[in-house]
């Protein structure tokens, strides 16, 4: 696990770094001169971008607010109680264990078929209970596999099966960090990640997905997947990641001004005054944050579901130091395997005080998914060992159990309560 507390001189590099930051944005006038802005036509001879339409595995694994000085926090104002708009709710839809019981490339025809047709259902029956929306994520290299060549399956294939099934995209994160690595593409993945190159090239698919995310409705932009943890773990692109953020921002706000543009967060990492104040710096950059939340220990053990109460309060205490007058969650979750000392009795009642405390918060909270539907099936679990270079059995059963149906593809008591109470 990671260790949030950071030394002294890192916390004063940071605060270095971060006055210089500001004062390099304040220098710039918080936006890009015309003259550095490097159109598309003029850069060398790549190839025009095109779009490919490989079919991706499945894997299904994020408020609006006017762009601000990083250094002065917005004031928030509490709408009456009978003004107020429900928190959007949704899950994460994935297929069932049974009908995903194998890699999509050993599956015949009609088992990819069946695959699909289970994913279906399930939107379906997550929309007919009222869990109407969802957030997405997909990592750059996935999306750019070869240079200027781009596949957008997931997305396209994300937003076919929410129209068919009127679930709205309330948020997509464009995943160039994804919790503990970069996902740079393989031909510049040993650039800096504000180098002229990768800034460029982000400015180019930014450019190709904009149509799409016009298409699909999507209401709200993230650029980076529990940021805090890869940068507390290579602390010295901080500043790299930045000016990537911050340079992306100008071009997506260009093209696409009345969608928010933010990141997120882990509330578990970034709860801790001392790493709020690491990273402040960076996330007030954004419009918007968005925390991803499972109340575990340093041992993936589960806390009491009644933590939920204080934790969301404190996110929203969290945001509003930051600035910011709304917080997207992004993925809330909680494992009922007996490895992390949990049950299904425990996952109910931590829906309960979550669902709860949403509603004391609706105005600020305008959309909250459940992480997720479905358990994983085992050979998928496996395939998390490298990707997060953790081979722990209670880190495995975590991710493997925070859905509502279970491995049989039988409902758990928070499904059966999410039924008879939404």
């Amino acid at each position: 696990m990671i260790n949030h507390n950071i030394s002294f001189y890192k916390k004063q590099k940071m605060k270095i770094l971060t006055v210089f930051f500001i004062l390099c944005i304040l220098i710039l006038g918080c936006s890009i001169p015309e003259s550095n802005i490097v159109e598309k036509s003029t850069v060398s001879p790549n190839p025009t971008p095109k779009s490919i339409s490989t079919p991706k595995p499945i894997n299904t694994p994020r408020p609006i607010s006017t762009p601000k000085s990083i250094s002065t926090p917005k004031p928030i104002s509490t709408p009456r109680p009978d003004t107020l708009n429900p928190t959007t709710l949704g899950i994460t839809v994935n297929p069932t264990a049974v009908a995903f019981s194998k890699p999509p490339e050993e599956m015949t025809p009609n088992e990819i078929s069946n695959l699909y047709l289970d994913m279906q259902n399930n939107a379906n029956l997550a929309a007919s209970i009222g869990l109407k929306s969802l957030a997405l994520g997909v990592s750059w290299d996935e999306m750019e596999p070869q240079p200027l060549v781009y596949n957008f399956s997931s997305l396209q294939d994300t937003i076919e099966r929410s129209n068919q099934s009127s679930r709205s995209i309330e948020l997509f994160n464009f995943r160039v960090i994804d919790t503990t690595r970069s996902t740079l593409p393989a031909d510049i993945a040993n650039q800096k990640m504000d180098s002229a190159e990768v800034k460029q090239r982000a400015k180019y698919i930014v450019q190709a997905i904009v149509p799409i995310i016009q298409e699909g409705n999507v209401k709200r932009f993230a650029f980076g997947n529990e940021i805090n943890i890869f940068l507390m773990q290579n602390q010295e692109q901080a500043m790299n990641f930045a000016w990537l953020f911050y340079e992306t921002k100008q071009e997506f706000n260009r093209l696409l001004p009345n969608i928010p543009f933010g990141m997120s967060v882990t509330y578990e990492g970034i709860k801790y005054p001392d790493i709020q104040e690491a990273f402040g710096w960076i996330i007030q950059l954004g419009d918007f944050v968005a925390f991803t939340y499972y109340p575990l220990d340093e041992y993936f053990k589960v806390r009491s579901p009644i933590t939920a109460t204080n934790d969301i309060r404190d996110m929203r205490r969290i945001a509003t130091d930051y600035g910011f007058s709304e917080a997207i969650l992004q993925e809330i979750g909680y494992p009922t395997s007996s490895k992390n000392n949990s049950s299904q009795i425990k996952q109910k009642e931590f829906y309960y005080q979550v669902l709860k405390e949403i509603k004391n918060n609706q105005d600020f909270f305008p959309f909250a998914c459940f992480f997720m539907m479905c358990d994983y099936p085992e050979w998928f679990v496996e395939n998390f060992k490298e990707y997060y270079g953790i081979n722990d059995e209670a880190f495995l059963s975590f991710l493997q159990t925070t859905g509502t149906i279970d491995g049989n593809g039988n409902a758990k008591e928070s499904w059966i309560w999410l039924d008879l109470n939404l």
